[in-house]
């Protein structure tokens, strides 16, 4: 899932308000650690963490320059504020 709130023209050219990863027991050490602080150096504003064994998942918010989490769990609703456009996402629809 990526969120962009703006125009894409052929490729990205800015930096995404939103990535979320749905974790691989075979890559989520990477997806977890390595694209974590990447995710963060670029400011990028939100990443999602999915575990789809654990039916968890984790939000971060950039605050800072870190991340910090704001919320976490299965069934939950999350708004997400981005300069330009705002989203909400009903996480609950990702097990249904």
């Amino acid at each position: 899932m990526l969120v962009i709130c703006g125009e894409v023209k052929n490729n990205l050219h800015f930096t995404p308000g939103l990535v979320a990863e749905i974790l691989s027991p075979s890559t989520a050490l990477k997806d977890r650690v390595t694209k974590f602080d990447i995710y963060q150096s670029q400011g990028i504003s939100y990443f999602i963490s999915i575990s789809l064994e654990n039916d968890n998942l984790e939000i971060y918010q950039l605050t800072d320059g870190e991340y910090k989490i704001v919320k976490e769990g299965a069934f939950i609703k999350n708004d997400f504020i981005f300069e330009g456009c705002d989203v909400s996402i009903v996480f609950k629809e990702i097990w249904d």
